[in-house]
């Protein structure tokens, strides 16, 4: 497969609002003043879009999981399918709350253009849906996703500009909730395709030169129910879930778990060790679209900092796919 990189994009239309709920007053009006109605608004919206980003956190790691597994191209529309499902699930149970809300009446412009942005990604996740029933070949995958992110990176940057101004709305109005909008910035990212490097975490995706790399679990630290294979004296046992896919139409990837590197926050470098979580990441060579899972397991010092997990996709290339801690 390749290039199946709509979970970033489509959650972030709903999931850029994702809130801190913790700024906002329990209160019918604020210290300041807010009049109840408009603070009403406010705490009511956050509800909303903190239902829609616990919904698509936990339809993105479903997706995550399923394309670790997936190996055809049936198994992998199949996955995405699962998760246009439940995203369109979470658009419209958004969509439903937005509209039965009546903003301030300086918020309704930006209120009704983020409404429209989301029912614009209900539509587009919809349209996918149909468009990857007639595609047979990772080629054919490759450009229909391609052009479904653009589409939706337009509408995450247009929603976040909404959002901005809700934002500045509810700090003029004195209303205390804390809408996250992109870290605050105007505008919004592409964030339709990963790159090499992410932040370590269950469910990050990484790629580089045709290599995608999923990090599926972190168990830090492992312990080992086996007696006999127990870290040094001093050390502890770090394990990661990883797949790792071919996403390329030719050639051959000589996938390993040799190809996998941890450096801690001291710059000390470590190699895999033998004795972690079954099954264990095995050497195999990958055919375009073909895939490979398992756990591969460091031995670190005990007090060690990790900082990054690394794959080198091409021996002859001092290219990683990086996973950050820090």
């Amino acid at each position: 497969m390749t290039k199946l990189f709509v979970s970033v994009a489509l959650l972030t239309a709903v999931a850029m609002m994702g809130l801190a709920c913790g700024g906002s007053s329990s209160n019918s009006s604020t210290a300041t003043g807010t009049p109840s109605a408009t603070h009403d608004y406010f705490t009511q919206l956050a509800s909303i879009f903190a239902g829609a980003q616990t919904s698509s956190d936990d339809a993105n790691t479903k997706l995550n999981n399923d394309l670790g597994y997936a190996q055809t191209v049936d198994e992998n529309r199949a996955a995405i399918n699962t998760f246009l499902d439940s995203m369109v699930g979470v658009f419209s149970t958004a969509i439903t709350g937005m509209q039965a809300i009546t903003p301030p009446a300086d918020a309704t412009d930006a209120h009704n253009k983020f409404l429209q942005d989301v029912q614009n990604a209900r539509t587009k996740s919809s349209d996918l849906k149909g468009q990857l029933a007639n595609a047979s070949t990772t080629a054919d995958f490759s450009t229909i996703v391609d052009a479904f992110n653009t589409e939706v990176d337009a509408l995450v940057s247009d929603a976040n500009v909404a959002c901005v101004a809700l934002q500045g709305l509810d700090n003029q109005h004195g209303a205390n909730v804390d809408l996250s909008c992109n870290g605050g910035n105007a505008v919004a990212q592409p964030t339709g395709t990963p790159s090499n490097n992410t932040a370590a975490s269950a469910g990050a995706i990484a790629e580089a030169d045709h290599v995608r790399v999923y990090l599926n679990a972190i168990q830090d630290p492992y312990t080992s129910t086996n007696q006999f294979i127990q870290p040094d004296t001093g050390k502890r046992f770090v394990a990661f879930d990883v797949t790792v896919e071919f996403f390329n139409d030719n050639g051959v990837h000589s996938a390993n778990p040799f190809n996998f590197g941890l450096v801690d926050s001291q710059s000390f470098a470590y190699d895999p060790t033998l004795g972690g979580p079954d099954p264990a990441m095995t050497a195999v060579d990958l055919n375009p679209g073909e895939k490979t899972r398992g756990w591969v397991t460091f031995e670190v010092d005990a007090g060690a900092r990790l900082k990054t997990l690394r794959y080198k996709p091409n021996p002859l290339k001092q290219d990683y796919i990086e996973f950050n801690f820090q």
